[in-house]
């Protein structure tokens, strides 16, 4: 599913990732863990295609660079850490969730609405409400939609549950593990909790204040 080799960034002559190095198979999640600053979500980004790097990231056994943007779209998706920035404060649910439909020129786009809010628990009623008449964990849940909505095999969550209060929390890392077990997803997962980081992941990368892999950590958490 995904391969890093020797993947490292740098930002204005600042190294923010060293030397990082993994193997995730499909249907296999991994979390990464480590202090502030270690680098954890560069990762992410570099995966996502947002930001430049040496080294070599394969998606499906393919360097990333060689996946048109679109289909790459379609194997992996991000969800990011505050879900009321991640939403524009003046579209609606629907207007939300059909762009990336609009975008890949899919059809059915009402029923696959439809299907994704049912997919996140969500009543098909919230399609007319705006972020700021929803709840830190609706927005959450709407975030997670959008993400599903071009049937990813690959998520990458930034910290998704850390904006959100601990019940809250709670019923998003449920939501989220029923929705890899459904879907046989993949996860890619940023967190700062150990807990988190266990119940949804058979693997962990320890990242250390260098941005380097911690290599004495790295491997199956049971």
């Amino acid at each position: 599913m995904l391969s890093l080799r020797n993947l490292s960034v740098a930002i204005g002559g600042h190294r923010l990732v060293e030397k990082v190095s993994f193997d995730m198979a499909p249907g296999e999640s991994l979390g990464l863990i480590g202090p502030s600053g270690s680098g954890k979500s560069t990762i992410l980004r570099a995966v996502a295609g947002m930001i430049d790097f040496t080294g070599e990231i394969l998606l499906m056994g393919r360097p990333l660079a060689a996946w048109p943007r679109l289909e790459r779209a379609r194997l992996l998706n991000m969800v990011f850490q505050d879900p009321y920035g991640a939403l524009h404060p003046r579209h609606s649910v629907a207007r939300a969730l059909a762009e990336p439909l609009i975008l890949h020129r899919m059809d059915d786009r009402e029923q696959r609405i439809e299907e994704a809010l049912m997919a996140v628990g969500l009543p098909l009623d919230v399609q007319t409400s705006y972020p700021h008449q929803l709840s830190g964990g609706q927005r959450q849940r709407v975030v997670i939609a959008r993400a599903l909505m071009l049937n990813p095999r690959l998520l990458l969550l930034d910290e998704p549950t850390s904006a959100l209060d601990m019940t809250v929390q709670a019923d998003i890392l449920d939501l989220l593990e029923g929705l890899k077990s459904s879907r046989g997803l993949s996860y890619l997962l940023v967190a700062h909790s150990l807990p988190i980081v266990t119940r949804l992941c058979g693997k962990i990368v320890r990242m250390d204040q260098r941005g380097e892999p911690d290599l004495a950590s790295h491997g199956l958490l049971n």
